[in-house]
């Protein structure tokens, strides 16, 4: 209860800025003889602003308590709102002594308007970091490509995990934003941690804060990068665990550190997509009609997350993850748009070969996650037809390696087994996933 009444404060935080407003604006009028009559009005109108800002107050409070913004932000913004509320109440009290009385009033309105956009622009700043009014912020710094030849001699840390935060984070843990008084953008910081303690403890990725964050399911709130990031690419994720499981240095070299295979192809992956050149790449695909908003909430109203994956494309990640019904009701919701979803997640549901059948529908599917599903063999060779597959998690199922083999799939694709005995903790991965889905 307690963090959902926190979560109304931005609902709450705008009305008594506006009101407020009104307010000084009808006190000016009021003072020319025909607007005389507004009074009892805009008595009500103050009544109103500041029973809104005290909501606003105690919900930014317990919002404080729950959030992960720096303190020193939430110090000043909390005061400045305290102070506005109090000034308002104060010049309430007194305006009738002074109302004929233009310097006072004039510098009364000028110091509330001062305290109003003085708690607005700090709440600016503990949102979207302190140049958020800057022109040239509105523009991400560009990540220049890898200028690595040789992927084996590069420095794991500098060149390959820094490069994850620089794309990544440090747009919220950077020296001009900290949320959650944390900062990706050196080693040092890194290891310091943030307001909740160290994210990282070398050699156990089980008890590593960061990991566990980047694994939780998009759709938990928790999640790093949080909703309405991109999120991290597979091999991304598993070169951070590989780094952190080896020590978490910032010396050691690629050719100095063991790695399997699973590490070995993420190492190759992220070489060959960050040495491209610096405009993003761009994946042809054919273009696709809008279709009806609709079947969009209705997959939400039963728990799906939907997300597109551009805003000028008609593709989407669906995920289905805390879907509430089975999964026999999505997938039936998901074959009127089934050429419209390129990535698709059913982890931890009750998918098999049954509510599978219709699969090779998705003719567009380019990453697919079935791992902790009881999808059987049948339910394989209706994805062998899916020919854009890139990826395919098969971890934790019923599925034998033989199986498998049997199944012609292509060379490019990204195949997690149901046992993937080579790959680094992923057993471990399994229990950690396993105990944020209960």
């Amino acid at each position: 209860m307690k963090t959902f009444i926190a979560h109304l404060h931005p609902l709450l935080v705008h009305l008594p800025i506006g009101i407020l407003l009104v307010y000084l604006l009808l006190e000016y009028l009021r003072r020319n003889e025909k607007y005389k009559l507004i009074a009892p009005i805009n008595t009500i109108l103050f009544f109103i602003g500041i029973g809104t800002a005290v909501l606003s107050i105690i919900t930014g409070l317990l919002n404080a308590d729950v959030s992960t913004y720096p303190e020193d932000d939430i110090f000043w913004h909390k005061w400045t709102a305290i102070t506005t509320t109090l000034l308002f109440t104060l010049y309430f009290i007194i305006r009738n002594r002074i109302f004929y009385q233009p310097v006072y009033v004039i510098g009364f309105f000028i110091l509330l308007l001062f305290s109003i956009v003085a708690t607005g622009h700090l709440g600016g700043v503990l949102t979207h970091g302190e140049n958020y009014l800057s022109f040239e912020d509105d523009i991400q710094p560009e990540i220049q490509p890898l200028q690595i030849k040789n992927i084996e001699e590069a420095r794991v840390y500098e060149d390959l995990v820094q490069y994850i935060f620089n794309k990544n984070c440090i747009s919220c843990h950077s020296a001009q934003k900290q949320k959650g008084q944390l900062r990706l953008d050196t080693y040092q910081y890194v290891l310091t941690g943030g307001k909740s303690g160290q994210i990282i403890k070398s050699g156990d990725i089980g008890h590593s804060e960061m990991i566990r964050r980047i694994l939780l399911d998009e759709s938990d709130d928790k999640h790093m990068p949080p909703k309405g990031k991109l999120p991290l690419r597979d091999f991304e994720v598993q070169l951070l665990k590989w780094w952190v499981q080896s020590g978490a240095g910032n010396q050691q070299h690629v050719n100095e550190m063991g790695k399997d295979s699973i590490t070995a192809m993420a190492i190759k992956q992220f070489h060959q997509v960050f040495s491209q050149q610096s405009a993003p790449i761009q994946v042809e695909r054919p273009v696709l009609n809008k279709f009806d908003p609709a079947i969009i909430k209705q997959l939400q109203s039963i728990g799906c997350t939907v997300t597109p994956l551009t805003q000028q494309e008609n593709y989407y990640r669906i995920v289905a993850f805390n879907a509430k019904d089975s999964i026999y009701s999505v997938m039936e919701i998901l074959q009127k748009i089934a050429a419209h979803v390129v990535e698709l997640k059913l982890s931890f549901t009750n998918a098999n070969d049954s509510s599978l059948q219709n699969l090779s529908k998705f003719i567009h599917l380019e990453k697919l996650w079935l791992d902790h599903t009881e999808v059987g063999i049948v339910g394989l060779k209706n994805i062998s037809n899916l020919k854009d597959l890139k990826y395919l998690n098969l971890f934790k199922t019923n599925l034998k390696e033989t199986e498998i083999a049997s199944i012609q799939f292509p060379k490019e694709l990204q195949l997690i087994s149901p046992v993937p005995k080579d790959t680094l903790l992923m057993a471990r991965d399994s229990v950690m996933v396993s105990a944020i889905k209960q």
